[in-house]
């Protein structure tokens, strides 16, 4: 018998779980935001964006600024 769902979301606590684990692991392993984070692969703007950006509030605002007055 599968674990219930706990109520107001999508998937299960051990689900949930593994899929926290499973995505910090697939970051670390990703060259472009460990050994490859740096100006010879990005550009200093792009650095300076990934940077500064703290949530999707902030990718909002630099896009869509009439969007995000509201």
């Amino acid at each position: 018998m599968a674990e219930k769902k706990i109520k107001g979301f999508a998937i299960s606590e051990t689900a949930f779980f593994i899929f926290v684990i499973m995505a910090s692991r697939r970051l670390e392993a990703d060259r472009f935001f460990t050994s490859y984070f740096n100006e010879k692969t990005y550009t200093k703007r792009g650095l300076k964006w990934v940077n500064k950006t703290e949530s999707l509030r902030d990718v909002i605002e630099r896009n869509y600024p009439e969007i995000a007055s509201k």
